[in-house]
């Protein structure tokens, strides 16, 4: 029987000559395995279950050309099967959006389960709001925001001192986050931890959603931290 997703994972660097690391919450048990794929492949990132990548692959990041505001990347989801299940499968593509000098990325995917499944619209935002303080003394990253809810504060939203935890400004829920720490130089090995939020850990959005928020968050990562793409410009936190 498969796992449930793990609701909080950090970045653990095993071999400094790969461009590869692990991911779990503590380094004696690691749940997953990120390779990144072949200089001038469009394949970025590879998923596998376990601490290394000869476990079952579960998620493939694939660049799929350019959007209006940089690389559209399209992520095939394959989780190992539950008892009795056949393999499901779904792919979901993820699309950068920017306004003068804000940039987001934008997905949707199908979440719930059984008779209540339906397609919901999600967003990457930047962030250095109270959600990923405690990640790190100087913590910048981005806040997955499901765009059709509300959140906890009821929709009230607000500027960030006085808003709801898990709300963003305009009243939505967060579902996910992920941080690292502010850095005037971009590193290979740069620190990442990632924490499912609300209902993205209740499981109320189904067992597909952890491993595309993850997927995406990776991506982000390597995209505005990284620097994997140098026409991504340094992104400037959204309130």
């Amino acid at each position: 029987m498969a796992e449930e997703f793990p609701h909080y994972l950090k970045a653990f660097y095993t071999n400094p000559y790969q461009m590869k690391f692990s991911l779990g919450q503590h380094a004696h048990d690691l749940r997953f395995t990120v390779s990144m794929g072949p200089i001038g492949s469009k394949t970025i990132l590879v998923l596998h279950e376990g601490s290394t990548t000869d476990g079952q692959i579960s998620a493939i990041g694939k660049e799929i050309g350019m959007f209006h505001q940089g690389y559209r990347m399209a992520n095939n989801i394959i989780p190992p099967p539950l008892i009795g299940e056949y393999p499901n499968t779904f792919t979901s593509t993820m699309n950068p959006e920017q306004e003068f000098i804000h940039r987001w990325y934008q997905f949707s995917m199908k979440v719930g389960k059984g008779e209540k499944l339906h397609s919901e619209k999600f967003e990457w935002r930047p962030t250095q709001g109270n959600e990923i303080q405690a990640m790190f003394n100087h913590a910048k990253g981005f806040k997955l925001v499901r765009v059709g809810a509300e959140g906890p504060g009821d929709g009230r939203g607000g500027k960030r001192q006085s808003r709801q935890l898990g709300e963003s400004s305009d009243g939505k829920e967060i579902v996910a986050v992920w941080a690292t720490e502010r850095v005037l130089v971009p590193i290979s090995r740069s620190p990442f931890k990632f924490e499912l939020l609300g209902s993205g850990k209740t499981g109320e959005l189904g067992r597909h959603f952890g491993y595309m928020a993850l997927m995406t968050a990776l991506e982000t990562w390597c995209f505005q931290v990284l620097r994997i793409h140098d026409d991504f410009p340094p992104y400037v936190p959204r309130h």
